[in-house]
């Protein structure tokens, strides 16, 4: 009988183990489809003609748990353009990059995304996000766990403020898709 106990409490106790590396697993690879979701977004995303640069800036601000992921990616390019993968602790370190990713879903985070909108008001800089308030907070583009799966969202409105576009085929296929509304009979 005790020994029957004792090999229950030894399968519980591994069968906890693997759960919690499974949970850490999921973290990592729902970050991993993040990771390339970021790569793939900014080839159907157009920046102005004027001064285009030699090297695609991709900053991530805040907890991202899988700095890995995004190295692997390095050599990838982006609308033809060589990848820099740049990780910040202050938004002052970003200067004017590309794109900008802020990770967290915390009321940090979302202040971090706040200041990041204000920042780059006006300037063709593409802002993700992966908060829940990210669109209503200015994101142009939000990062959805929808069930097991990770989908996006396109705020056109924060897109064409910053002087970007969305390629057609990515409204498409968007999982939902942030357009300004107009009201009829208004100018």
């Amino acid at each position: 009988m005790l020994a029957r106990r004792s090999f229950l409490i030894a399968c519980f106790a591994l069968l906890s183990a693997l759960a919690g590396h499974c949970a850490s697993a999921a973290t990592l690879d729902e970050y991993a489809v993040k990771a390339a979701y970021l790569y793939k977004l900014g080839s159907y995303v157009r920046w102005p003609a004027k001064d285009p640069p030699k090297v695609m800036t991709l900053v991530i601000w805040g907890d991202y748990p899988n700095e890995e992921t995004l190295k692997s990616f390095a050599a990838a390019k982006i609308n033809g353009l060589p990848v820099q993968v740049v990780r910040i602790e202050k938004l002052e370190q970003a200067g004017i990059p590309q794109m900008l990713f802020v990770a967290g879903e915390t009321e940090a985070d979302r202040a971090r995304l706040q200041a990041a909108v204000k920042k780059y008001r006006g300037q063709p800089v593409l802002i993700l996000s992966d908060a829940p308030t990210s669109v209503e907070d200015g994101a142009s583009v939000f990062l959805a766990r929808v069930e097991e799966t990770i989908k996006f969202e396109l705020n056109v409105t924060a897109a064409t403020n910053a002087g970007l576009s969305f390629d057609a085929r990515l409204q498409k296929i968007a999982y939902k898709l942030h357009r300004p509304t107009t009201m009829v009979g208004m100018p």
